[in-house]
């Protein structure tokens, strides 16, 4: 079963969001900053809709590169352009093509760990997420020995290290989704 690319900017939804509104009310607010009469276009009615636009599920998450990320471009692109602002990006267009990876992972539907007389059997995407550390064809787990290492976060500021001490050579590192 071949699954979609997963991306993440290690954002939630909600602060993404949070994040993209407060980008457009700070280039509004530059761009109408010139007349106090232009000013009351910003108003809670006009932000609601354009974060309920970019929120929907129409996008299909705006991953990059997907149909719904193309639409957000055009949509932030035009609203831009509708508010007198010039492009920014050294080509003289809205946006600056980079070079980005993508990681598609074909995981099977159930994997069986075994040990000695206990099975454990879970369930792709429901149970747990595979990936590799770096862009390879293909990956292969047989006979390896697994280590957990928490979230996998190393931060001396915090006193955090779920490396300490921990041999990873040659091991299949086994971590918590997410942030804890």
């Amino acid at each position: 079963m071949e699954s979609k690319p997963h991306y993440s900017n290690g954002l939630t939804v909600p602060q993404t969001l949070a994040s993209l509104s407060f980008c457009f009310l700070f280039i509004t607010s530059q761009a109408f900053a010139q007349t106090d009469s232009d000013a009351s276009l910003i108003n809670e009615a006009s932000i609601r809709g354009h974060v309920r636009f970019l929120a929907d599920d129409l996008l299909e998450g705006r991953g990059p590169g997907s149909r719904g990320d193309e639409l957000t471009q055009l949509y932030i692109s035009t609203q831009f352009e509708a508010l007198g602002l010039q492009p920014a990006a050294g080509n003289g267009e809205w946006l600056q093509p980079f070079p980005l990876v993508g990681v598609r992972t074909i995981a099977p539907p159930n994997v069986v760990f075994k040990n000695d007389d206990k099975t454990v059997s879970l369930k792709s995407v429901e149970d747990f997420m595979s990936t590799i550390g770096r862009p390879a064809e293909q990956a292969r787990l047989q006979d390896a020995e697994l280590v957990f290492v928490g979230y996998g976060i190393e931060a001396p500021e915090y006193g955090w290290d779920d490396y300490k001490d921990v041999d990873l050579t040659g091991k299949v590192l086994v971590m918590m989704n997410n942030d804890p």
